[in-house]
């Protein structure tokens, strides 16, 4: 073979098996002075949690734009699967590093099921070794909030399942030394069981929303020598809020969703620089449903305030133009019988002087992943302070939340919802 064949041929065999260059990320310094490093480079983690399945080229563009307006340098998944592989070419390709989950299962005993723990580590081996080399990989995140719904809660199961990813962390070091490793927690519990039993982690990952105030008082009482990130982070959960009159969660306004994500980025992410590395904020995703409309950034392919939120902390800019804001959204009553209509009392505002539309939807009771579907109505009047709307409610009994969508000219949109509860005729 001569020279010239050679180096073809070593070119066509390295190319084919690294696509892009391989970066090192590291974790560097000391309590009150962490930082993450990218190749050599200081990366303080502006990112958000990313929902969305990229089908072709025009969505690629869309959703990766919308990430580069945010200010975002880096999105989370929860696990691998067959669209890995191109999420990661269109990460490098928009300059967005990620940080990739590896899902482990929620309803496992782990101190007794040997078998899955075995095809686990086989499995975690061969896609660690498949997508170490790709540059757009900025750390491996193993398991998202395990010990706060493991199917066994004795204390058994969560040092099995901590001396478990001990033994995963171990491996991914060995595999891929250029990456850190971090684990999801739900709120700060499960941290003393990896301060024992997972004391190979690089970084400690937790998943809060209304406390993300305390997580730094925590994180220092544990004395943990290692930095904090947050893997998700945004307003209220529906666990965390007050109830109304049919027992169901009060959602908060979109007013209050803009002020939590702010505050909880200035104030108690970034305000704490060198004790964590970041956060990921929650989510990037558009799906019409009860659990998209509380956390997304997104719904019906238009901004929410949480979205500009977002945006403002990572980048400081204000938007040219912002959502309408629902000062008013109130039922006339939160109990109808079945076959009755509910008015609906409604006043919106848009300080851009926007024309503003409105639609209704519904959904059964608290379920998440329950959909919303559209509802019929029509205005009854309209004056400078108000609207007035009458819905046409299912005529099966149960409860139902009902949502008003109202949208500008400019891709903005607003959500409120109320619960209503239809009772069977007497």
């Amino acid at each position: 073979m001569n020279r010239k064949c050679l180096i073809t041929f070593l070119c066509i065999t390295f190319c084919s098996k690294v696509m892009f260059p391989v970066n090192k990320v590291e974790v560097v310094g000391k309590k009150g002075n962490w930082q993450l490093l990218v190749d050599g480079q200081p990366f303080y983690v502006k990112g958000v949690c990313f929902g969305v399945t990229i089908n072709d080229k025009k969505e690629e563009k869309y959703y990766f734009n919308l990430l580069k307006d945010i200010g975002v340098n880096a999105i989370r998944t929860w696990g691998i699967d067959r669209e890995t592989q191109a999420l990661l070419d269109s990460a490098e390709k928009y300059g967005i590093k990620v940080c990739l989950g590896i899902w482990l299962d929620h309803n496992l005993e782990y101190a007794t099921n040997k078998v899955y723990k075995k095809h686990l580590l086989r499995y975690i081996e061969k896609n660690v070794e498949k997508f170490k080399n790709h540059s757009a990989l900025l750390m491996w995140c193993v398991g998202n909030e395990i010990i706060f719904s493991l199917k066994g809660k004795e204390e058994k199961h969560k040092i099995a399942y901590t001396g478990l990813v001990e033994k995963i962390v171990k491996r991914i070091h060995k595999i891929d030394p250029n990456h850190p490793v971090t684990t999801a927690s739900a709120w700060t519990a499960a941290w003393k069981y990896h301060i024992k039993y997972t004391p190979s982690l690089d970084i400690y990952g937790i998943n809060v929303y209304g406390n993300v105030p305390i997580v730094y008082n925590e994180w220092k009482a544990l004395n943990i020598d290692k930095p904090y990130l947050f893997t998700e982070y945004g307003n209220n959960g529906d666990w965390e809020v007050a109830k109304d009159k049919n027992d169901e969660p009060i959602e908060p306004t979109d007013t209050e969703k803009y002020n939590a994500y702010l505050s909880a980025w200035q104030n108690h992410i970034s305000g704490h620089e060198g004790d964590n590395i970041g956060g990921f904020a929650f989510c990037l995703r558009d799906s019409i449903d009860y659990e998209g409309i509380w956390f997304n950034l997104l719904a019906s392919n238009r901004k929410k305030w949480s979205y500009y939120a977002v945006r403002k902390s990572f980048t400081g800019e204000e938007p040219d133009n912002v959502p309408p804001v629902i000062v008013v959204f109130s039922p006339k009553k939160t109990k109808v019988v079945s076959g009755e209509n509910l008015e609906i009392v409604l006043k919106a505002k848009d300080s851009d002087n926007d024309p503003i539309n409105y639609s209704f939807k519904i959904c059964e009771r608290k379920t998440w992943g329950n959909k919303l579907k559209p509802l019929k109505f029509r205005k009854i009047r309209e004056d400078d302070q108000k609207c007035i709307f009458e819905l046409e409610l299912p005529k099966e009994a149960g409860i139902y939340r009902i949502y008003c969508f109202v949208n500008d000219n400019n891709w903005n949109l607003s959500v409120a919802n109320r619960t209503v509860k239809v009772e069977k005729k007497q």
